[in-house]
């Protein structure tokens, strides 16, 4: 399911809300915490898009881990939110979590230990993440094989 909303307001739209499936907020930049929060407490999201939202915080993570059904999440070039910590408690909180793209996001150093704990992460997407050393790509190469992307 998939919901437009132009020129109106958030509650208008929340009728909708609750059959959504897949959110595509990226470069969203005027998204903030509590519009998240509002839009996520509705909905059970199998995928989210938050990528280039430089207006979220640390506080949106509670509300990302608490998306059960979440299976897919792309936060690339979200550096203010992207570290190790922040990864680690989102790979621990998503049992279902089968695609993360994390790319380009610099302040990622220890991705591996996340990625090899996980038991139901499929795809990893790490391109132009300047912080992982090469023997952090070799680790995650060898885990996910072919399915990486690791440049």
């Amino acid at each position: 399911t998939e919901l437009v909303a132009r020129r109106t307001n958030f509650q208008t739209c929340s009728r909708y809300i609750a059959a959504l499936e897949k959110l595509d907020l990226a470069e969203c930049h005027l998204l903030t915490d509590s519009l998240l929060q509002e839009m996520l407490r509705e909905c059970s999201l199998s995928s989210i898009d938050i990528s280039s939202c430089q207006s979220l915080s640390r506080t949106c993570l509670g509300m990302l881990a608490a998306q059960e059904n979440l299976e897919s999440l792309r936060i690339q070039n979200c550096n203010k939110l992207a570290d190790d910590l922040v990864v680690a408690h989102l790979g621990n909180n998503l049992p279902k979590l089968r695609i993360l793209d994390v790319s380009y996001n610099y302040r990622l150093k220890h991705l591996h230990r996340m990625l090899l704990s996980s038991k139901s992460l499929k795809f990893v997407r790490i391109d132009q993440c300047s912080g992982l050393s090469e023997m952090e790509r070799e680790k995650i190469s060898l885990r996910f094989g072919g399915s990486s992307k690791v440049k």
